[in-house]
């Protein structure tokens, strides 16, 4: 009995390029440049020290000292396993919607990377053999699960240009999921999410902007979403089931042509927006973060797609583990999800890529986050076959 992993290129992670689940950037197309007041100023970006202070992934300040993030954007890997960026790799940029370096007030020194303990960069599938050389698949994890991660930094963010985001907490996120769900339309398509960042603002998430974005979406219920991903597969990698509790979909509610082109695409999450927020308004009209900007599955076109959803580490589920930190101090300055630590205890695995539209390769050798850059949509099956089990 085998588990094997699934490297398949069917996510692309939001980020920016330099790795795969390793490499990390996205982009909000079919953006409008915003200005918030400092009161609603939570968007932070996450640069990477060894690249210039490069911009790679977007994050959401929760208090005085944590940032919400995804957790591809810190987890990466290289030939031996997977590694997490360790503080001294990281800044964090608040209390600015220009993604320039201008003012040191602005950087904000990292001192503790935490991911959750169940993280899951890939789909897992067991292979056993039985009797009689018949072979069966068990998927043991999907793609991207649990793609949550929270970073602290030294000093307090300032209370005069920047300020925390509300999280749905878990009863509230149910209400809200019933809410959008009952809006849902495929041929009248709501706007009832917003989603922000300094991604890619192209189909193919070759241009970014300095600029910080955000758009409307459509929440698409998990049952829509499930049948969208997955329907006919006979291994559900990214969704596995229409009760799915982590994760969030949408879909573009409206439709962008490009003149004399004929590309024609939609508002959507991109490279280099992993790890920011998607909001919604709760029943009492405050707009509060329910979802992780992750990843999705590409084609022809990397984001934009109008009818293959992109999707969001779900907050409401990880609520109370998130709330957790607030206001403490770790006794370790990194908190590695089980995928490393059991690996370094049964000897690291080689030749690990990751699955995720919205991140980069960004560190050691071919390291990186492979959430929105890049991976193929490919038949998943066979591509089990004849890669994976021979």
């Amino acid at each position: 009995m085998k588990l094997k992993q699934l490297s398949v290129a069917v996510i692309f992670s939001m980020l920016m390029p330099i790795a795969s689940a390793n490499d990390v950037v996205p982009f909000v197309v079919g953006g409008e440049p915003i200005q918030p007041p400092s009161s609603e100023n939570w968007m932070v970006s996450l640069r990477l020290t060894p690249k210039q202070n490069m911009h790679f992934c977007g994050g959401s300040i929760i208090d005085a000292h944590w940032v919400l993030t995804a957790a591809h954007c810190v987890v990466h890997s290289r030939d031996s396993g997977y590694f997490v960026l360790q503080p001294n790799q990281l800044n964090v940029m608040a209390g600015t919607w220009d993604n320039s370096v201008t003012d040191f007030e602005n950087l904000y020194s990292v001192t503790h990377v935490v991911v959750h303990p169940d993280y899951s960069p890939d789909a897992k599938i067991q292979q056993q053999t039985v009797p009689g050389d018949s072979t069966t698949f068990e998927l043991k994890s999907i793609a991207l699960d649990n793609d949550v991660a929270l970073i602290r930094v030294e000093r307090a963010f300032s209370n005069t240009n920047a300020a925390s985001i509300k999280l749905a907490a878990p009863e509230e996120a149910d209400e809200i999921d019933n809410r959008l769900g009952n809006e849902w339309q495929e041929h009248h398509r709501p706007e009832n999410t917003t989603v922000f960042g300094w991604g890619a603002i192209d189909t193919a998430a070759q241009v970014s902007t300095s600029q910080l974005l955000s758009t409307s979406l459509s929440y698409i219920p998990m049952p829509d979403c499930f049948k969208r991903l997955e329907l006919g597969s006979e291994i559900n990698a990214i969704i596995d089931s229409p009760v799915n509790r982590t994760k969030i979909c949408t879909l573009p509610p409206k439709i962008i042509s490009t003149e004399g082109s004929g590309l024609v695409y939609g508002p959507d999450s991109c490279k280099g927006d992993s790890g920011g927020p998607l909001t919604a308004q709760n029943n009492n009209g405050e707009w509060v973060q329910i979802g992780i900007v992750s990843g999705g599955p590409v084609g022809e076109l990397v984001c934009g797609s109008l009818t293959r959803p992109s999707f969001y580490s779900r907050v409401g589920t990880y609520f109370n583990w998130i709330e957790s930190y607030k206001g403490t101090i770790p006794a370790s300055t990194v908190i590695e999800p089980s995928i490393i630590t059991e690996s370094r205890a049964n000897k690291c695995r080689t030749g690990v890529d990751g699955v995720a539209h919205t991140n980069c390769n960004m560190v050691e050798g071919n390291g990186g986050s492979a959430s929105r850059a890049g991976l193929l949509l490919l038949s998943l099956i066979g591509f089990l076959r004849r890669n994976l089990f021979k």
